[in-house]
Parts: structure tokens; C-alpha cells; sequence
């Protein structure tokens, strides 16, 4: 068996019958966009409704499925008789043994996200950081941690203006993905961080993707394209 892209196992996951968590995914992006939109009414700062990650209505149908298709994914769990999860797990194996690292293969889920947009030099700078005696940190749990910081973005229809201006949802959520592990690798790197700074840098970078997922963004397409 062939590693696959992120693409062809995302199709593959497309084709796949999640009308339950898709209805689920309805319910919760309307309950929580409708929450948003009451607590902005509320509030009387003219900066927040300025503010350019406002919730607004995606007009594209294709951007409205991709954003549905992400939170009912977030719903699917690991199931062993399917063979579409197998070859996910497959694929990140083979990506985690060619990049001969044996030590990596506990840090699956991020290492095969994150290697989809960061470079192979970044890679092995995010590796040999989070496996340094000093300065270690659980990759895998920073990973689901950025994963449920922008999946609530998702969520709450905050991230339709840069989806709309992306013309994908997909690549907008990948892209402040990469783009916040760049920024996490920096600040752990810069401030010499040890894993009792983890709560601190995470807050920052929850507000980061709260504030400025554009500029998590473009940092994702710079160090891509450079």
C-alpha cells in the first residue's frame, strides 16, 4: 500500500455517509454563530464590530459544505473496520518513517498535518525540540490544542472572511494550522521554554488565532513558498 496525500484521503473521507454528525455540525455551527451574533449586539465597543474575523454568511456553497464537512469530521471516531482510517493511519506511518525518525512515530496526528504545508527543515526543528530534555513538549497535544482553538473559530463562523477571500475553508484552516505551529516553534525556541511555559505560550497563541488568524495565515503561505 501507497502512502496517500491529505487530499486524497480528505476526499475519501468526503464520500463517506456522515448525515449524523453532519446534522450534529448543523446544529452546533448555527447554536454557536447565533451566540456570537447576540453577544457582539450586546456589546457596545464599535472596534468589535469592526472587527475583520466578524461572523459573516458564506454566499459560496462549496465554502458552506467544506466548513460542515470540517466539525462533522471533528465528530467521526477512529473506527477499525474502516479502511479509509487505516490508510490514514498508513500514510502517516510511511510519512513518519521515511523522514527516518523512528522517535516520531507517538507524535502521528500533528506530524502528518503539519507536514502537508511546513518545510522538512522546520519539521525536524519542531521534532528535535518537543524530544529535547530541556525544552520538550508533547507535539501530539499541541497539535490537538491548535485543532480545537481553530475548530471552535470554525464553529462559531468567525474564519468566513478569510475562507470567502481563500475561496477554501480547507486551506484556510490548514494554513493558521501551520502557520500557529511556526509561530509556537519561534516562541518556544526564542524565550528557551520548558514545559511549565506551555499553558502561558498556548494562551498566546489561542489569542493569536482569535485575533490575527490572517497574519497565522500568511506566515503559513511565506515559509511555504520560501
Amino acid at each position: 500500500m501507497a502512502a496517500s496525500s491529505f487530499q486524497a484521503v480528505w476526499t475519501k473521507l468526503a464520500s463517506t455517509d456522515l448525515s449524523d454528525e453532519k446534522a450534529k455540525a448543523t446544529k452546533e455551527i448555527h447554536d454557536s454563530t447565533v451566540q456570537v451574533l447576540e453577544n457582539s449586539t450586546a456589546s457596545s465597543s464599535i472596534f468589535n464590530k469592526l472587527l475583520p474575523t466578524v461572523s459573516r454568511p458564506l454566499r459560496s456553497t462549496t465554502l458552506v459544505d467544506e466548513q460542515l464537512l470540517i466539525v462533522a469530521l471533528s465528530k467521526v471516531a477512529f473506527c477499525n473496520s474502516d479502511p479509509v482510517h487505516w490508510e490514514l493511519l498508513y500514510s502517516i506511518f510511511r510519512f513518519t518513517m521515511d523522514d527516518s525518525r523512528d522517535q516520531a512515530v507517538m507524535l502521528l496526528g500533528s506530524r502528518f498535518r503539519v507536514s502537508n504545508g511546513l518545510t522538512s527543515q522546520m519539521i525536524g526543528q519542531l521534532l528535535e525540540l518537543s524530544n529535547d530534555h530541556l525544552q520538550g513538549f508533547p507535539l501530539a497535544v499541541v497539535g490537538l490544542n491548535f485543532t480545537q482553538m481553530i475548530l471552535e473559530r470554525v464553529k462559531q463562523s468567525k474564519l468566513n472572511y478569510i475562507a470567502t477571500k481563500e475561496n477554501s475553508f480547507v486551506s484556510c484552516v490548514n494554513g493558521i494550522y501551520r502557520g500557529s505551529f511556526i509561530v509556537f516553534m519561534r516562541m518556544w525556541k526564542s524565550r528557551n521554554c520548558s514545559i511549565g511555559d506551555f499553558a502561558a505560550v498556548s494562551s498566546e497563541i489561542k489569542e493569536l488565532i482569535k485575533r490575527k488568524p490572517k497574519q497565522l495565515l500568511n506566515m503559513a503561505i511565506l515559509s511555504h513558498s520560501a
